[in-house]
């Protein structure tokens, strides 16, 4: 994401690059014309709030959340808050791959693959990174 943020910031693009958790490790990569909004969260699942205030104050012209609780946590934002801001998800691996879908050890694996179904639903748009991302993504999560 930050080289994204780069690039369309060289462009002379607004860009605003948020971020759910902080990681001072990675400022020093992100160009000084990129906005860094850190909601400084533990989780990424707790940064839901913040990201419904940033959209109804902010009202950026699209959104491009990855990994996938990133992904689940804008698509929750952009459809509780009404806000009409187009959506782009990348998933960057094959999620019937991962251990709340293979295997899922709580209430929160045994719902996120639903709640993903919803929110690859709902995007705009999605990227997927791979042939086979794109397969797994139309056969476990359409």
């Amino acid at each position: 994401m930050i080289n994204v943020a780069n690039y369309l910031s060289q462009d002379g693009l607004n860009v605003d690059l948020v971020s759910a958790t902080r990681n001072q490790d990675l400022d020093y990569l992100v160009s000084d014309s990129v906005n860094v909004v850190h909601f400084n969260r533990s989780r990424v699942r707790y940064s839901l709030f913040p990201l419904l205030r940033y959209l109804k104050d902010h009202k950026p012209d699209v959104l491009l959340a990855t990994p996938y609780r990133s992904a689940v946590i804008a698509g929750l934002s952009q459809f509780l808050s009404k806000a009409n801001v187009p959506t782009t998800l990348r998933v960057p691996v094959t999620l019937s791959n991962e251990r709340f879908y293979t295997s899922p050890a709580g209430l929160s694996d045994q719902v996120l693959p639903k709640i993903l179904s919803i929110t690859h639903r709902r995007a705009d748009s999605l990227i997927a990174i791979s042939h086979g991302v794109k397969r797994d993504l139309v056969e476990n999560f359409n």
